[in-house]
Parts: structure tokens; C-alpha cells; sequence
């Protein structure tokens, strides 16, 4: 699936919209992290590329300025650079998270279905429609819109990108204590794709 802004490229040209061009470029991004599949560079990094600057300014010590630090999880692009990507169809239950992803899932979940106010609420306006638009993919397809992306780390799985869409499934799936339609919980499917890293 094409996304990010090569994604809109061609349906406006059709309709005569003339776009700006993007500040950055994805071969940009490509040149900086050659092992990265464009697939991930569209889904995850672009966006942020395009509002925070590519390539991310770094401090002598390596360590990334700015949001890139977060955006990129206290890791250096060297980390990065030295990951092994892979898509895998499996299984991954909540329980293959680290403890830090379980808990944001729980967040997550909680403020999108119950309403339950918490950071996740707060800082993301518009968190319930994104979780809603997820879960009415998975009741049509049984499946996630696209791929989310993890890398394995110590005490499990961390989740760079793809958290509202992990939390959706996990809910659809029947994870948490809340009351799912019978009917979308037999609908997702268990097993689904993911982007892991190997390091």
C-alpha cells in the first residue's frame, strides 16, 4: 500500500492540485538508513522527518537531539543503521511486550473504550477516532491496516511504531478485561504481519 506523501501525489495531479513540494525527501531518509525498508521509512519516520528536519542533529556523544530522541527511543542512529529488518506473519500477544508497551497499551485501551481520562487522552485529541477507524478495519478485514513495527529488546518486545493499532488488535483480540462483540473478536484474525528488527 502506497502511503505517506508519494501517496497523494498522483490522485492530486488527476484533480489538478498542484502540491508543494516536501521539505524532505524520502531517498533522504533512505541515504541515512539504507537498511530500512521504505515501507517503514513511510509509515514511521517520514511524517516526523517532514515537521522535525532530516537528518537528526546528534550530540558528540552520539545521543539524538531534540523530539528525533524520543521519536527514536533513546537509541542512536548507529542502533539503527545496525538493525536487521524482517516481516513476519505471527502471533503477538500482549504478553510479548515489554512492561513499558503493556502499559501503554492498557492506557491506551482504556481511554479509547471507557473513556478513562490519562496521558494518552490528553495528548492525543483525536485518540478515539484513530482507535475506532482501527477497530472498524479489523471488524471488515479481520486484519491491521498495515504492519506495526517492533524491536526486541531485554525483558520483550518494544513497539516504535504502530501503538494504536497494536492496542486496537490487542482489544479486538480479547486482551483486557472489557467486553468485546463476539462477532469482532471472531473476525480478528490471529495471526497478522509485523516489522521486527533484528539486532
Amino acid at each position: 500500500m502506497q502511503t505517506g506523501y508519494s501517496a497523494v501525489l498522483r490522485p492530486a495531479a488527476q484533480a489538478g492540485i498542484r502540491l508543494l513540494e516536501p521539505m524532505v525527501a524520502i531517498s533522504e531518509l533512505q541515504d541515512s538508513l539504507p537498511n530500512f525498508p521504505t515501507e517503514i521509512l513511510e509509515e514511521w519516520l517520514f511524517p516526523y522527518a517532514e515537521s522535525e528536519g532530516w537528518p537528526p542533529a546528534e550530540s558528540d556523544d552520539g545521543q539524538l537531539c531534540g523530539r528525533w530522541r524520543y521519536l527514536l527511543g533513546n537509541k542512536p542512529l548507529r542502533f539503527w543503521r545496525a538493525l536487521r529488518w524482517e516481516k513476519v506473519q505471527r502471533h503477538i500477544s500482549v504478553y510479548d511486550l515489554n512492561a513499558e508497551c503493556q502499559d501503554v497499551m492498557l492506557k491506551l485501551v482504556l481511554a479509547s473504550v471507557r473513556g478513562e481520562t490519562n496521558l494518552y487522552s490528553v495528548s492525543i485529541p483525536n485518540l478515539k477516532m484513530r482507535f475506532d477507524r482501527i477497530v472498524e478495519h479489523i471488524r471488515a478485514t479481520g486484519e491491521l491496516p498495515c504492519a506495526p513495527t517492533l524491536v526486541p529488546e531485554r525483558y520483550g518486545l518494544s513497539i516504535v511504531d504502530g501503538n494504536h493499532r497494536m492496542a486496537a488488535y490487542l482489544y479486538c483480540y480479547g486482551y483486557f478485561k472489557l467486553e468485546v462483540e463476539a462477532k469482532l473478536q471472531l473476525r480478528t484474525k490471529e495471526i497478522q504481519e509485523y516489522w521486527i528488527g533484528i539486532p
